[in-house]
């Protein structure tokens, strides 16, 4: 694994969290592809970005404000492809 591919998906993971607890829909949107593929994150597997982000700013919206604080990111990079939690 090149550690140039850790720290982008560490960059990617601190966006994310920047994104939600600041309610910057449009940067958190663009962090997706379109045909993301997103688990665990209701009953249901939800397919592509037109699924997900509505169900997601709806969760988002009822709380006044978050705060995410991230330890360092686990990461299994094969390729293109990156699963991290």
């Amino acid at each position: 694994m090149d550690v140039a591919d850790r720290i982008a998906v560490q960059d990617v993971m601190l966006r994310y969290a920047a994104t939600v607890d600041e309610k910057d829909y449009a940067g958190y949107k663009a962090l997706f592809t379109e045909d993301v593929e997103v688990v665990g994150m209701g009953p249901n597997v939800m397919q592509g970005i037109e699924e997900y982000y509505p169900w997601w700013k709806d969760a988002l919206d009822k709380y006044d404000a978050t705060q995410h604080m991230l330890s360092p990111t686990y990461a299994e990079i094969s390729g293109d492809e990156a699963k991290t939690r």
